[in-house]
């Protein structure tokens, strides 16, 4: 996780110091890894964010058996919200990418270039 935000921090402070501008994230998406056409830099900073948040739930979920209402009321909090984001996350990446190709599909009836599909996000 660490490597995958320095690289897009690096870029991201390489690009304003070369053209003066940048799109925040651009380069997480841009970017592919370990070959063309096969995940994108957020997509292994999706994975492993879930992964670290299971092993660090494994390690201490002793830990939470001790906790004051108030702090266990704060952790579900913050638990929820992490939940909802992630669910939000794949919820609107399945049903816009899918929506867009289908209409893509209907409109021209062709299948589309899937690689040069642009997505609006609010």
């Amino acid at each position: 996780m660490a490597s995958i935000t320095f690289f897009g921090i690096y870029s991201m402070a390489q690009d304003w110091n070369e053209e003066g501008t940048f799109i925040m994230g651009d380069i997480l998406v841009q970017t592919q890894v370990p070959f063309e056409n096969f995940a994108n830099l957020s997509t292994w900073l999706f994975f492993s964010c879930v992964i670290g948040w299971y092993c660090v739930s494994r390690i201490g979920w002793k830990r939470t058996t001790n906790l004051h209402s108030y702090r266990m009321g704060l952790l579900q909090i913050m638990l929820l919200g992490f939940t909802i984001i992630c669910l939000y996350e794949i919820l609107w990446t399945f049903t816009i990418l899918n929506a867009e190709i289908t209409s893509q599909m209907i409109l021209s009836g062709q299948t589309p270039d899937i690689d040069a599909l642009t997505v609006q996000y609010p």
